[in-house]
Parts: C-alpha cells; structure tokens; sequence
C-alpha cells in the first residue's frame, strides 16, 4: 500500500466481532487511512503470531482495541493488549485506542486499560462514534509524526555537534590549521610517484682523473620523487640544486648496491638526465623560491632556495609518520644511445 502521509490503523478484535470491524475497516479506508487486518494480511501457511507482532503491530500508527465480551475471552486479543506490549507501544508513539460495545464491560478490564479513556461503540452508535474515533486516529497519527521528526532532528543535530565536536578537538590537538592539513595532503597525493632516472656508467681508468676515465653505456632508474626530495633535505641542504639532487641519487643507488656491473672492475655514474621538471613542480607548491644574491657573493642559475612552506610540510610528513628510512630504486636496465647503434 501507499503509505504516504496516511495513518494504520491495527485492528484487534474476536473474529466473532468480524462483522463490525469490516465495516470499521471500510469506513477507515475511505477516510483515507490505512489499516492492518489479519484476515486480510495473513496469508496461508504464515504464523500468527509472527504475523501479528512482527509485521503487524510494530508497522502501524495505532492500535485499535475492539472489547466485547468475546474478545476479552479470546486468548489472541489478550496477547494483543498485553501490558508490556502496551508500554512498548507508547515508548514508540504507537496510539493505544480501546472501545468497549458495552459499559459494563469495563469492569472486567483490567486496571490499566480502566485508566484510559474507552467509549462504548457498537452498531446502535456506530455512525454517532465514527467521526470521532476518526478525528482521534488522524490527530494520534500527527502527534507521532510531529515526535518522529523531533526526535530525527535532534538526533541528527547531535550527531553533527559530536562531529564538530570532534573536528575541534581534532583541529585543536593538531599542529596544523585545516588548511594546512589540505594544502599538504594534496601536495603529497601530487609528489609520492617515481621519476626516471638516466644516468651515465663510467669506468675508472688507471688514474682518477680523466682522460683515463671511459664512458661504458647508460642505465635508467625509478626513484620516488617524494622520498628522493626528502632525502635531499634531510642531507642538511638549505636549497635545490640539479647537480647536488642529482649527487644525492647516486648515493641512493650505492645505498641500494649500485652500479652492479661485474664485467668491469671499477664503474660509477656520472652525467644523468631526469624524465621530469622538478624545479618548476617545487616552486609550483611553494616549497622552493629563487635564490637571492647576499652581498658579494653570486648564487649560481638553477639554484632554488627552500622555503619556511617546505620546511613545515617535512615536519607534516615526519607528524603523520609519512617518511620512510629506506628508499627503494627500480632498476630499468641500460639504455640504448646512438653511439651504442654505431
């Protein structure tokens, strides 16, 4: 059924009763109000009880109690009032609405439901009662929809307090300012990938120095550009340069066993290109700036100072236990040049 912005009504009766209660569930539908029958919900083969008090009453607005002297005999609708069952019913704004075809009836009741409010009804006064237990079904079920959203507002307005709350404490605790926070999580989403490295192999010749030195081929690395940057200032250097980063990569790949060459005695890297523009994607994020001369003294091109930014994300990166003691190289193996093709 369509159940939107209509009342359900259950309806507890002895099936003896049958005959004033489809009249009531007949009247109900065309106020536009659903209701609950078991003789129209229960189907063959279901358990009563399952029926009743897991798919019956539990999905209803309001619980109409129908007291004849067959129904407080009948074991069913005494199970159906029970107190307990009562107490739950009010606890979940579920309406609890007896009537009693005669007035002596209520003497039998027991003491709780004598409390409440039960107006005789029956088939003299049917058409006399109807308005009314109309009006009180639809003002029950706007009570219940007005406590239900009360209750989802203030629920959802404590739920956010709590994540204020915990956003506060959160920021407060933390070093960093939210922005801060964004600026560096975005910066390290962009860094924490590998470059490529192509680096000259040469082989030592009788001396030192050159010419006795020879050039034997290139080989070609994969380095994390996050990790080799870090490295870079954890080596103390206040500013970036391509030759020193570039003397900090060899000394990662000796770290990692580097140049593994048995065929010739004495090899090392000289020369390297990087697949990458890591000047510009520094300066980019603010982590670098152009060197600026002091007095006399001439600070050479491609040199960039590292900024009070970089110096603040490194200690973001050491907070968040985002720095790792051993970088890994991915070897890629020797790379081809034209002379090797001549």
């Amino acid at each position: 059924m369509d159940r939107i912005n209509k009342p359900r009504a259950f309806l507890s009766h002895s099936k003896i009763d049958k005959h004033f209660i489809e009249e009531l569930a007949a009247d109900l539908r065309k106020c536009q109000i659903d209701y609950w029958l078991d003789t129209e919900e229960i189907r063959a083969g279901k358990s009563w009880l399952k029926m009743i008090f897991e798919d019956g009453i539990p999905t209803c607005d309001i619980v109409i109690v129908y007291l004849t002297e067959n129904s407080i005999k009948s074991k069913m609708v005494e199970k159906e009032i029970d107190a307990t069952l009562i107490e739950q019913l009010s606890e979940k704004g579920i309406a609890f609405l007896p009537y009693v075809s005669k007035a002596a009836l209520r003497e039998n009741l027991r003491a709780d439901i004598r409390s409440l409010q039960c107006k005789e009804w029956n088939n003299d006064n049917y058409h006399e009662i109807l308005p009314s237990v109309i009006a009180e079904i639809w003002h029950s079920y706007m009570e219940r929809t007005i406590n239900i959203a009360v209750t989802q507002e203030k629920s959802r307005r404590l739920e956010l307090e709590l994540e204020l709350k915990k956003q506060k404490e959160m920021h407060e605790s933390s070093p960093f300012s939210p922005a801060e926070e964004t600026d560096f999580g975005f910066i390290y989403k962009m860094m924490n990938k590998p470059i490529r490295f192509v680096l000259d192999l040469w082989e030592k010749g009788d001396v030192e120095i050159k010419p006795g030195n020879k050039r034997i081929g290139k080989e070609a690395f994969r380095v994390s550009y996050f990790e080799s940057i870090i490295y870079y200032l954890n080596k103390g250097c206040g500013y970036f340069k391509d030759y020193h980063y570039m003397h900090e990569i060899v000394r990662i790949l000796k770290e990692n066993g580097f140049p593994k060459d048995t065929s010739h005695p004495n090899t090392y890297y000289g020369n390297s290109q990087i697949d990458y523009n890591i000047v510009v994607e520094l300066r980019t994020f603010g982590l670098t700036k152009t060197a600026q001369t002091t007095g006399v003294s001439v600070i050479t091109t491609n040199q960039e100072s590292f900024t009070e930014k970089m110096y603040k994300f490194h200690y973001w990166l050491g907070y968040n236990n985002l720095i790792r003691d051993k970088i890994d190289v991915e070897y890629l193996g020797p790379v081809e040049t034209k002379d090797d093709k001549q």
